[in-house]
């Protein structure tokens, strides 16, 4: 009887979902005659190719898109696209082509708006970004080009010089941004200086029922949307390393924050529970990890999202709720939300517990160089030596780095070993065997902690070698005292 009455309530749950979708082709139909008047306005030639105009998605995500995407393509035919003259002198077809393609990809979408125009000028997003304030010379040197593509959805930011009807008012991107994030998906950029950019958007299915992975935390019940889980791993205590009063774990060479829900929500606890080791859950949302510590991973299930009133709906990093099948109520985590709550708080940048040189203003006469080309990690150890009141510069791979050391003047140079291009060791060696760069002190910070490789990167010229899983800022700040002071 269970089984039958779980196979009709399965099978009610399909048909109302089968009933809320609607193809996108409702949508995607009134963009080509607009793409035309947007072009004879703008004396361009554009082409719009369009694909997978059958895919369904829930109605109301369907009638929500219309504007983000039509913002998108309008940028596409102004920003993006060149005139036939420009695109003649850059050997290109006179008319320019604008994709809109969509498909389905397990419980998500994703559709593609793209061109083939001139690419986003990075230069230009970092000019209008020291104009703005929003950051110094420093940080825009050091800035990667996704770093930058960030403030395109950044509320008032432009990179047009002239305002017309189409665009250069400063909004737009941020609407699309805060839309998409209000469905529970994300936006993501590539762009290629000459040859074009693209903008993906991935959505669930629907935002009435998700698939979620149910987790305890203590004798609490939380649901995490599993389109936003990157994997689970086992973490044992042992392996949890505090930097900057923020909790981390390395999982292959990536130090990823972590989060304990019952923190998270100020949850007391309940009995002391002795474990090997914990679930854990690795989230990816907005380019970014994080990996959250729960009791016991219950398994993955449909559910009905309810939307949570008040007072309940100003709750922080709770996108919703569900009642279960044993009438529990089960809140839903905003994944997002407690991604971008980490950043903007800066938990990474608390104060340095310990300085062991004791004297900010000194350091701040010292510059590092820091190769490591995972961004999380290289943030982690940046924000380290900032704290301290070091001048850090950032390469993403070795050879990066050597041309560095060439041109500026480091006091010391802080190398991961696994890298592009150049190996940390190998990186180590050439600096050592230049009679201009063999004074200046090097460590590795990496996860290999063989006898061998140790012994590698001795014989490489290195000064010091810390493990990852032994890292904290009291040990790389240590080192650094006794090298350079």
């Amino acid at each position: 009887l269970g089984d039958k009455i779980e196979f009709i309530s399965s099978h009610m749950q399909d048909e109302i979902l089968r009933l809320r979708m609607i193809p996108l082709s409702n949508v995607f139909g009134l963009f080509p005659r607009t793409i035309r008047d947007l072009a004879r306005e703008h004396h361009k030639e554009v082409v719009l190719k369009i694909q997978g105009e059958d895919t369904s998605l829930d109605k109301k995500i369907v009638e929500e898109m219309k504007s983000p995407l039509m913002h998108l393509l309008r940028n596409a035919v102004d920003h993006g696209l060149e005139c036939p003259e420009e695109r003649a002198g850059n050997h290109k077809p006179g008319t320019g082509t604008i994709r809109l393609n969509a498909y389905q990809s397990g419980s998500q979408v994703t559709i593609e708006v793209s061109d083939d125009g001139r690419g986003i000028d990075v230069e230009k997003i970092k000019q209008k970004a020291l104009g703005l304030g929003l950051i110094d010379q420093r940080q825009a040197y050091k800035m990667t080009d996704e770093q930058a593509y960030r403030f395109l959805f950044h509320s008032g930011f432009t990179t047009k010089d002239t305002v017309t009807d189409t665009s250069g008012r400063g909004f737009g991107l941020d609407i699309v941004a805060q839309t998409i994030s209000g469905l529970k998906g994300v936006i993501e950029v590539e762009s290629k200086a000459g040859q074009g950019t693209q903008f993906t958007i991935r959505l669930p299915l629907t935002v009435s029922i998700a698939e979620n992975l149910l987790v305890h935390c203590g004798n609490d019940v939380f649901a995490i949307p599993i389109d936003h889980v990157f994997e689970t791993i086992r973490i044992q205590l042992r392996q949890i390393e505090t930097v900057n009063r923020q909790e981390t774990v390395t999982i292959r060479e990536e130090i990823i924050p972590l989060v304990r829900i019952n923190r998270l929500f100020s949850l007391p606890r309940r009995g002391i529970v002795e474990k090997r080791y914990y679930p854990g859950i690795v989230e990816q949302s907005v380019g970014s990890k994080i990996a959250l510590l729960v009791d016991n991973i219950i398994g993955h299930q449909e559910i009905v999202i309810k939307p949570l009133g008040y007072p309940l709906k100003q709750v922080r990093n709770i996108a919703g709720g569900t009642i279960l099948g044993d009438g529990l109520v089960a809140l839903i985590l905003d994944v997002p939300s407690i991604v971008r709550n980490i950043a903007n708080t800066k938990l990474y940048r608390n104060e340095v517990e310990t300085t062991p040189s004791g004297n900010l203003s000194e350091n701040q006469t010292k510059h590092i160089l820091l190769a490591e080309d995972t961004l999380t990690t290289a943030m982690l150890e940046k924000d380290v030596l900032e704290s301290a009141g070091f001048n850090v510069t950032h390469a993403l791979d070795g050879q990066l780095a050597l041309d560095m050391a060439g041109n500026e003047h480091f006091d010391l140079i802080i190398t991961d070993v696994l890298m592009p291009k150049m190996n940390g060791f190998e990186l180590t060696q050439r600096i050592k065997q230049d009679s201009r760069l063999s004074e200046i002190p090097v460590i590795i910070v990496t996860t290999r902690e063989g006898d061998e490789d140790i012994r590698k990167g001795m014989e490489a010229g290195a000064d010091a070698y810390i493990l990852k899983k032994d890292f904290t800022s009291d040990t790389l700040l240590e080192t650094i005292d006794r090298l350079i002071h």
